[in-house]
């Protein structure tokens, strides 16, 4: 079952209605699930890492909850990147229950406009757009491009923007996903070399991420040259 996540719920700091959290205790080397008052008793400089707790129990072995686990990891800095761009309250939703059909969906936030190649300055209709992300190899591989609607009245210019990269389907995916996608979906071929991914497990800031992929599709979506490369 797919689950709907509103992050200003979930992060510490933007109003977060979780109870407990995942600690990291840089005092005694050591991780650990605390509720809120304990956290808030905690000596500030001993504190390391701390992930919002909701959702599931204990993780078990398994690659869906892998996966959740470390998504968990990313809502903070999901979350910044997101009201930095005008979504104070964003929502976020993803199935990691069938193996080999990992999803993210998210409202991706859109730059104001954009001035093409030719000049021509182009004003995004709306905000906001739907995206979605296959995430099949995450965390120890990247999305492999993203997907937007074909109902998008953004296709024409995201066709200008990204040049010859969209297609009907994701060639470089599962022919099962693809093909599941494939009527509602325009895939955007916009991703990591095969090697370059890398994601630090133990601090999500000092890898690649994405949240970080988050940033490198809204300034190719706003026209900032040196983004990727043609």
């Amino acid at each position: 079952m797919a689950k709907t996540v509103n992050l200003a719920e979930v992060v510490p700091g933007y109003n977060s209605g979780a109870t407990e959290f995942i600690v990291e205790d840089k005092a005694q080397g050591k991780v650990e699930v605390m509720s809120r008052e304990d956290l808030s008793s905690m000596t500030p400089e001993n504190i390391g890492t701390v992930v919002p707790k909701p959702f599931q129990g204990s993780i078990v072995d398994g690659a869906d909850e892998i996966v959740e686990h470390f998504l968990h990891k990313e809502f903070p800095y999901m979350m910044q990147f997101f009201q930095a761009h005008g979504l104070p309250n964003p929502q976020i939703t993803y199935e990691f229950e069938t193996a080999g059909e990992y999803w993210l969906k998210v409202d991706f936030p859109l730059p104001q406009q954009v001035t093409l190649d030719n000049g021509e300055v182009y004003t995004y209709p709306y905000d906001r757009e739907s995206f979605l992300f296959v995430l099949n190899s995450y965390p120890a591989g990247p999305p492999i491009g993203f997907h937007v609607p074909k109902e998008s009245r953004n296709i024409k210019v995201m066709e200008k923007i990204f040049k010859t990269h969209m297609y009907d389907s994701a060639v470089l995916e599962n022919s099962h996903v693809s093909d599941s996608l494939e009527e509602n979906w325009h895939w955007i071929c916009f991703h990591h070399d095969n090697h370059s991914w890398q994601f630090n497990r133990n601090n999500i800031r000092e890898g690649d991420s994405l949240s970080y992929f988050f940033y490198y599709i809204y300034y190719k979506l706003a026209g900032l040259e040196g983004v990727s490369h043609e």
